[in-house]
């Protein structure tokens, strides 16, 4: 379909749908034209035109961002969060960017090294449990000499705490006390990650 087989039915329903939210690579591919097409109407119809993508483009719910945001200073990669939010590295990179977060150097994570590592902070959930501070015993040392971070968590659901390994929380292999997780499999109930 090009620009002059459009109906101005059709160019009012694009306009709507771009005020609503909608970009320009989606509409040129529902409507069947090119996204400069897309934007002349746009601008052709005293529509202000939003950035397009680049540093300023991205939209993120604030609730999400303060997630990202903690995500990465508890020592993700940029590349875990991407796949975690459903957007492309470079978005999240921008993103973050755009809201005062220093990026780490590739291959650089805060969590190595005691002087370098954040526990996550209290009040974090992983699955069914929430940090609630410090374990008792702040890390184990293996055979090798490399050490185990523990932090403290309470399960939601029977309020018992208990100490866990930091790595085990972010990977999502520690999720519930072993009472709630083996109630949950005598009742057949799931519980998602």
């Amino acid at each position: 379909m090009t620009r002059a087989n459009l109906t101005p039915e059709t160019v009012q329903s694009m306009i709507g749908d771009y005020q609503a939210g909608a970009g320009k690579r989606e509409l040129s591919k529902r409507y069947g034209i090119c996204k400069e097409t897309v934007i002349a109407l746009v601008r052709a119809h005293g529509v202000e035109v939003r950035p397009s993508g680049g540093r300023t483009g991205h939209r993120v719910p604030p609730e999400t961002l303060q997630r990202m945001i903690a995500d990465y200073q508890n020592g993700f990669s940029l590349e875990r969060i991407a796949h975690q939010y459903q957007m492309h590295t470079s978005t999240v990179r921008a993103v973050l960017t755009a809201n005062g977060v220093v990026i780490r150097s590739q291959g650089q994570h805060s969590h190595r090294g005691p002087a370098a590592r954040k526990d996550p902070p209290v009040g974090a959930t992983f699955g069914g449990s929430t940090v609630v501070g410090p374990a008792d015993i702040p890390y184990t040392v293996d055979r090798s000499g490399g050490r185990t971070y523990r932090v403290r968590v309470e399960c939601w659901s029977c309020k018992t705490q208990r100490d866990v390994a930091v790595s085990a929380l972010r990977r999502g292999a520690s999720r519930m006390c072993r009472a709630c997780f083996s109630q949950s499999n005598r009742s057949g109930v799931v519980y998602a990650k």
